[in-house]
């Protein structure tokens, strides 16, 4: 056995050893629908490579310190359409001589990525000497002849990393980019600046970027000195993004196709807090695992308020209601015309008596029929009578309509089978139930995900008075009972 052999399984366990954890990134989080919290996560492997093929169950959700459960939903950038606002910064030093034809071949696989989302915007600049804009924001199809003039700065010993980020912040910044937009700067450096090396500068330019709404990914190149890098990292770090490094020229267009990976592959995830928005920063923090080991988002700050849910404006000529009034009102009057016909021509029968536990009469025998109302009292117990029901209420889908709940035991969900089945992707299958135990009601958790939210506190179980409100899910309803 040759010495090479002997050597091989020590090597691989060495590499192995070396390979850093996975890391998760929440780069921006949206509370603009609080309770419902969007979160735009990049899931990367220590070499920079995009993780893909995760689904909602597989992030789960930290606030203020509490674990709420896994999301509610969670698509790639490419399935929701979200268009990027991109701007590259190139160092063209004569430090990246012999990377720069791999510069171009990056900057066109960012344009390309950007352009699969529609309205999209892209620009460039290089940096040596003095900063250069050689593409404003455009399609991104526009950038392939810009990145043809990608060149080395053969003169210019100093490099200005902080001003041409600065340029690219404004560029993002400027009137003509929505503010809520997704907007990137991806920045190619050996970290290293005119103004020396002070990670305050760059930290303090992370900082402006976050207040922007900026992200800021950097492909690090410095093959001979890698301890230059530690300034970029400082800069996404502040600003929520992603550093990846090059260790060789060869690797300088994987890295920029991992952040091409990452434009279309982002993770947009939703989660829906049970904790009512007080007005107060909040902290949150995201959890998945990849290899049976658990990782931790960084964590960021929110103040979190109640809002309702947005509900876009759809035109007249497309809600269903326009259409059914405007070809079936001619026909409904047609209709009632000709019951009205009938009825005028023939006696109306006296109403029949109704066998019924209880009536409740609107008006005098004298005033002509009586309307009547009759109680179901089929659920009527050894100590009396028992008859309750839910009433819908806040803004949801079932606000104003009214459930009746069965004598004993009443199971509710999103499951079929239940007795009240809703629909509301925030409930369990089958999420809660509705007990009379003899003396009242009580309202018991069945191991849902998102619990039960009693008079606004989240409960397991809880005693129901008439009177009491209860959530579950988007869903809230109030409690009714005769007793």
């Amino acid at each position: 056995m040759t010495l090479t052999k002997r050597l091989l399984p020590l090597l691989l366990i060495g590499s192995t050893a070396l390979a850093g954890p996975p890391t998760l990134h929440i780069e921006r989080a949206d509370v603009s629908a609080y309770p419902l919290i969007k979160l735009y996560l990049t899931y990367v492997e220590s070499d920079g490579r995009v993780i893909t093929g995760k689904a909602k169950d597989d992030f789960k959700l930290t606030f203020e310190s509490v674990e709420q459960g896994v999301s509610a939903d969670a698509k790639t950038i490419d399935q929701t359409g979200e268009p990027v606002y991109l701007v590259a910064v190139e160092q063209v030093s004569g430090a990246m001589s012999d990377a720069i034809d791999q510069e171009k071949r990056g900057v066109r696989a960012l344009a390309q990525a950007a352009a699969s989302m529609k309205g999209s915007k892209v620009a460039l600049i290089t940096y040596a000497s003095e900063t250069k804009r050689l593409a404003e924001l455009s399609k991104p199809e526009e950038i392939d002849g810009a990145a043809g003039g990608i060149a080395i700065d053969t003169e210019g010993s100093e490099v200005h990393l902080l001003d041409s980020v600065r340029t690219a912040i404004d560029m993002l910044n400027a009137r003509g980019v929505p503010d809520n937009a997704r907007k990137l700067v991806v920045v190619f450096s050996d970290g290293l600046d005119v103004a020396g090396g002070e990670r305050r500068a760059f930290a303090d330019l992370g900082r402006r970027a976050l207040g922007a709404n900026i992200v800021v990914d950097t492909i690090g190149y410095a093959p001979f000195e890698a301890t230059k890098l530690k300034n970029l990292n400082e800069l996404v770090k502040q600003s929520n993004g992603v550093a990846r490094e090059c260790k060789s020229a060869q690797e300088v267009s994987q890295q920029f196709a991992n952040v091409a990976d990452e434009l279309s592959k982002q993770y947009v995830v939703l989660f829906q807090s049970v904790i009512n928005g007080d007005g107060k920063e909040k902290t949150i923090q995201v959890t998945s695992e990849t290899g049976g080991q658990a990782v931790y988002s960084n964590t960021v700050a929110k103040i979190c308020e109640n809002h309702e849910a947005f509900v876009p404006e759809i035109p007249m000529t497309k809600k269903w209601w326009f259409w059914v009034f405007l070809v079936g009102l001619p026909g409904l009057i047609a209709l009632l015309f000709v019951v009205w016909l009938i009825r005028n021509r023939q006696p109306q029968p006296r109403p029949m008596p109704v066998a019924m536990a209880a009536v409740v009469t609107s008006a005098p025998e004298s005033t002509g029929p009586q309307r009547t109302m009759a109680l179901d009292l089929g659920a009527v117990s050894g100590k009396g009578l028992n008859v309750a029901w839910i009433v819908g209420i806040g803004s949801g889908k079932y606000v104003d309509q009214t459930f009746k709940l069965k004598p004993s035991r009443t199971v509710i969900g999103k499951a079929p089978d239940c007795d009240l089945p809703l629909e509301d992707g925030f409930l369990s299958g089958k999420h809660c139930e509705v007990r009379f135990e003899g003396s009242g009601y009580r309202i018991v958790d069945l191991g849902s995900t998102n619990g039960i939210v009693l008079n606004d506190k989240k409960v397991r179980e809880g005693e129901l008075i008439d009177g009491d409100s209860f959530k579950l899910g988007n869903s809230e309803f109030k409690f009714k009972t005769i007793n």
